[in-house]
């Protein structure tokens, strides 16, 4: 690929669409996803359920929607908790990718600010979010192919390698 076809922020993980005309593909992989993601233990005492299809860092020219979430557990030392939104998006010219968003939340669930990189948490919360990423990038990694993006041209063309 040669265009900046994705929009990601943690994970690249990438489905070509060039011969899924009626979307037959999409479904099967999204659906083996979310079984797989059910299947695991760890996800399962983590899973939040979806309460909107909306994903909260969506962009207009990359439609997507958020397809399960993971609770990371609350911390009175910061009044915070999070949660982690496995996101589908689609590509700006084809295919789609797969990605997570971290979304911090008060302690009355108003939401602060989502894919924060100086998000305050205690350890706990940090090690119990890192688990949750790790399988997560597991059941997504059998899937789908993870890309790199590489390189970025002034005129908004992107490069990406097979990880």
């Amino acid at each position: 690929m040669s265009t900046n076809n994705f929009y990601f922020k943690n994970f690249l993980y990438t489905v070509d669409d060039t011969d899924d005309i009626d979307g037959i593909e999409y479904q099967y992989t999204k659906e083996a996803i979310l079984e797989d993601l059910e299947a695991d233990e760890y996800l399962a005492s983590r899973c939040k359920g979806i309460q909107s299809n909306t994903d909260s860092d969506e962009l207009r020219s990359y439609p997507s929607s958020h397809i399960q979430e993971y609770l990371v557990d609350e911390s009175k030392k910061y009044n915070n908790f999070f949660t982690v939104e496995v996101v589908v998006r689609s590509g700006y010219y084809s295919g789609y990718n797969f990605d997570v968003n971290i979304v911090e939340y008060d302690t009355w669930g108003n939401f602060l600010n989502v894919n924060n990189k100086s998000f305050e948490m205690t350890r706990k919360q940090e090690q119990q979010l890192n688990k949750i990423l790790q399988h997560v990038s597991k059941v997504l990694a059998r899937h789908t192919t993870e890309l790199k993006k590489i390189g970025q041209f002034s005129n908004g063309e992107a490069v990406y390698e097979y990880v």
